[in-house]
């Protein structure tokens, strides 16, 4: 063959084999490549090649059609793809959830009544796509090829060629479809159900498995099995089966006619069972289940708990609430009775002071009226000597007095600058013309508190009457009683009355 002879098409870099090649009707090349379906044409003397991506993730196309009509047929290692004429995508590719007999494709071919057969990994299928269905045989091996010899398909397996009539198959296959499969029998917990029985305090059938569409079976039920048949030919024919939503996928049955089923979680369960080959939706046989909940996943024992949960709650907080309105009483009482003493003390004082200043005045008077002639000159030092020992009485009778005096005039400046954040001993010290000394030690004394405890404390006590107002909010509280730090006032605040501020509030 001469240069001129032969033309060489150079293909992507990424496409590492080509499988198959098929030309349509318009005289284009389909080729199925390790990197998909491309399509080879020639316009003007120029060769254009263009790529037909999916809807999904396909792996390598093994083989590709141009059916009749102009559709494209392309068998990927898992699905079925279908390219309309005029189309520059692959919008349809069709798997086992379709209805297709394997996704691992081989082979494909039209028959002369336009019926595309599909040779599979499990044998081969024949797809309609007049209704759009799928006519699955299943053979022992893969079929790898497939030609059409005279009204015979012959298919290319493992060490063997099989023939048959296509239409013949099809005819069979719709025969043999029509059987039903029917539920002979339930178990539960290994023993056989029987209507108007119950079965662990549960009456679970109340006609015979053949009649039911419907159970539902209790917590301690829920492991049980069913048993089928589909006369009249059971051990020629094979059944698939699954249970939505627990299975999706239909799983092929075993030897025996019973499939078994435990420990599923409450809720509703459809459970299906057809023939293999089997396409309709009205060849499907079907049980709806019921798996009810143990007592403890039921709503009422959920409620219930949820009550429980609300009513602990609600509990502690009331027990919280009243102890805080307890203390508060308490340190209300105390507080008046304090000032009560305070007050009642002083006035008694006054009025013994008074009383013994008239006392002093009226015995003088009297002695100097009923003895006149006992009247001495005393010196000046006499005279402010001897009320020394009486103005020294005077001042101990006064010394409770002094106390509530100076603890007002403590309670009056930290309360002028209880706003004040820079406040503290010195400006105290210097607002009562005293040192800091012993500003501490009559602080300790009359308070029985340090001066910074003192302020704290009166701070706290400003801030907890501000927040049982409910007029500002526990920042603007914070700064309103000398705090430019609101953890350090949430510190503060909560070891004095025991809770947080925003809790105290509540508590209200």
């Amino acid at each position: 063959m001469t240069k001129k002879e032969k033309k060489e098409v150079k293909l992507k870099q990424t496409v590492n084999c080509v499988f198959d090649i098929a030309e349509d009707n318009e005289g284009n090349l389909w080729i199925a490549t390790s990197l998909g379906l491309l399509k080879l044409n020639y316009a003007n003397n120029k060769q254009h090649i263009q790529h037909f991506p999916t809807n999904k993730h396909t792996y390598t196309a093994q083989t590709v059609l141009a059916a009749k009509d102009g559709t494209v047929y392309v068998g990927y290692q898992n699905g079925l793809g279908i390219v309309a004429h005029g189309e520059t995508t692959v919008k349809q590719v069709f798997t086992t959830m379709d209805g297709l007999g394997s996704n691992w494709i081989n082979c494909l071919l039209e028959d002369k009544q336009g019926y595309i057969w599909i040779g599979t990994n499990s044998g081969f299928s024949c797809y309609d796509k007049s209704i759009n269905q799928f006519y699955n045989y299943y053979a022992s091996g893969s079929s790898r090829s497939v030609a059409l010899w005279g009204d015979m398909l012959c298919w290319g397996g493992n060490k063997h060629l099989l023939f048959f009539s296509p239409q013949q198959a099809i005819n069979t296959f719709k025969a043999n479809t029509k059987n039903p499969i029917i539920i002979t029998g339930i178990e539960v917990n290994n023993k056989p159900l029987i209507p108007g029985k119950p079965v662990n305090g549960q009456m679970v059938l109340t006609k015979t498995a053949e009649y039911t569409d419907y159970i539902s079976l209790s917590h301690k039920n829920r492991d049980f099995a069913l048993s089928f048949s589909n006369s009249p030919y059971p051990t020629a024919q094979k059944y698939v089966y699954r249970l939505i939503p627990y299975q999706n996928e239909w799983i092929e049955c075993n030897s025996k006619e019973k499939i078994s089923y435990a420990n599923l979680l409450p809720g509703n369960y459809t459970f299906q069972i057809k023939n293999q080959k089997a396409v309709k939706e009205e060849d499907i046989t079907s049980l709806k289940i019921n798996i009810q909940p143990h007592w403890t996943q039921t709503w009422m024992f959920r409620f219930f708990v949820l009550l429980v949960i609300i009513g602990g709650i609600y509990y502690s907080i009331f027990t919280i609430k009243r102890k805080h309105q307890r203390d508060q009483l308490i340190a209300e009482l105390e507080h008046g009775i304090a000032i009560y003493k305070l007050q009642h003390q002083q006035a008694d004082q006054l009025s013994h002071v008074q009383e013994q200043g008239t006392n002093y005045g009226k015995d003088n008077e009297d002695s100097n009226l009923n003895n006149p002639s006992e009247e001495k000159d005393y010196p000046l030092s006499d005279y402010l000597e001897a009320p020394v020992p009486q103005q020294s009485n005077t001042n101990n009778e006064f010394k409770q007095s002094n106390q509530y005096i100076f603890m007002q005039k403590v309670i009056n400046v930290i309360e002028d600058n209880i706003a004040n954040e820079n406040f503290n001993v010195k400006i105290l010290a210097d607002t009562l013309c005293m040192s800091q000394p012993t500003l501490y030690r009559k602080v300790k004394e009359h308070f029985h508190l340090t001066v910074t405890e003192l302020i704290r404390k009166m701070r706290m006590n400003k801030a907890a009457s501000l927040l049982a107002m409910r007029k500002y909010s526990i920042l603007e509280i914070t700064e309103m009683v000398g705090y430019n730090d609101y953890e350090t006032f949430r510190k503060h605040f909560k070891s004095q009355f025991g809770v947080s501020a925003s809790k105290y509030v509540n508590c209200e």
